[in-house]
C-alpha cells in the first residue's frame, strides 16, 4: 500500500512538472512569435524608366514594430537619415519604409556604416537593432525604461 501511494504521488508530481515546463514554454513561444525584426537594407528600384537606390528600415519579424527611433547623433552623422522625422514610427511584420532613394547603381550600406535603431513590440518590450561592418545584430533592451526614467528625473 506505500508503494503505490509513493508511484501515485510520483506519477503526479512528474506530471505537475512536466506541465509547468511545457506551460512556460508555450508562453515564452507566443512572445518569440510576435517579436518585431528590423533590418536596414539596400533595394534596387526602376522608377521613370531609371535605376535607383533605396535605402530601407525593414521589419522581417512575425510582430509589428512601434516607437521606431534613431538616436539625433547618428541621424547628424548621414544625410541619408535626414528624412527619418518623416516616416512612420511603426512598422508592421513583413513591411519596410523607405528612407533614401538616389539615382543609379551606389551602394550605401558599406563596412564603415554604424547605425543603430530602437523599437518596441506588442508588449512594450524594447528592442535594439544594430548594423556594424555590414552585419545586422539584434538584442532586447531589458532595462531601457529604468535608465531613461532616470535620466529624466536628473534633468530636472
Amino acid at each position: 500500500m506505500c508503494f503505490n501511494f509513493l508511484d501515485a504521488s510520483l506519477i503526479s508530481l512528474t506530471s505537475l512538472v512536466i506541465s509547468f515546463f511545457a506551460f512556460f514554454f508555450a508562453v515564452r513561444n507566443s512572445v518569440i512569435n510576435r517579436r518585431p525584426h528590423l533590418i536596414f537594407t539596400e533595394e534596387q528600384v526602376l522608377e521613370d524608366n531609371t535605376l535607383k537606390t533605396g535605402f530601407y528600415l525593414k521589419n522581417i519579424g512575425l510582430g509589428p514594430a512601434f516607437n521606431v527611433s534613431i538616436s539625433e547623433d547618428i541621424i547628424k552623422k548621414h544625410d541619408f537619415l535626414k528624412s527619418f522625422a518623416e516616416i512612420p514610427r511603426n512598422i508592421a511584420s513583413n513591411k519596410h519604409t523607405l528612407f533614401y532613394l538616389i539615382n543609379g547603381n551606389k551602394r550605401i550600406i558599406d563596412n564603415n556604416l554604424v547605425l543603430l535603431v530602437e523599437y518596441e513590440d506588442v508588449q512594450g518590450n524594447r528592442y535594439q537593432t544594430a548594423l556594424k561592418q555590414m552585419k545586422h545584430s539584434f538584442k532586447r533592451l531589458f532595462f531601457h525604461n529604468i535608465f531613461i526614467k532616470r535620466n529624466r528625473q536628473n534633468a530636472t
